[in-house]
């Protein structure tokens, strides 16, 4: 196989030849922007549309409420700024998925003891019942994923994603 230049660096396969091979890229790549940032883009998106998918066909919650719910499992009860750092989701989705979990009776509320400002959040034993029943669904596909890729690949891909971060991470 020739070698040719891609983006710079020498390559085993054209762009053309990789886009074939790709096809949830191949048609929607603009010409001129960064290859990288729009696979991570459309990869992201795509994971996120699957695990909403497994969400919505099997539970009645979302996202950022199963994030919540799970979180709340695994640190135990715990502020709304805990669960955002640990969920890694903003604090408005945060605090509607909070909500939508104490009406569904799946977490409960109490002020702080240090500042009665301050809410802490708890899991339920309705809600770690709702939890064990759709853990092995959520984890199943975790499983799949990690599943996908061999361990020389992942590291490809980790080693390659560490090289992405380190340019776009804030500088200390």
């Amino acid at each position: 196989m020739s070698q040719h230049t891609f983006f710079g660096h020498a390559t085993m396969k054209s762009i053309q030849e990789l886009f074939s091979q790709t096809p949830f890229i191949k048609d929607s790549h603009t010409p001129g922007t960064s290859l990288v940032l729009h696979v991570s883009n459309r990869l992201s998106y795509l994971l996120v549309v699957e695990i909403e998918r497994l969400l919505k066909d099997n539970s009645c919650l979302n996202l950022a409420s199963w994030r919540a719910l799970r979180g709340l499992s695994e640190i135990g009860s715990s502020s709304q700024k805990e669960l955002v750092k640990f969920a890694n989701i903003d604090q408005g989705q945060i605090s509607r998925a909070l909500n939508d979990l104490e009406k569904k009776g799946f977490v409960s509320a109490q002020p702080s003891d240090r500042d009665k400002r301050i809410r802490i959040f708890s899991i339920t034993p309705q809600g770690e019942e709702y939890r064990q029943k759709l853990s092995p669904i959520i984890d199943g596909f975790h499983q799949k994923l990690n599943q996908a890729l061999t361990d020389e690949e992942l590291e490809s891909f980790l080693t390659a994603s560490a090289k992405i971060a380190a340019i776009v991470s804030p500088k200390s």
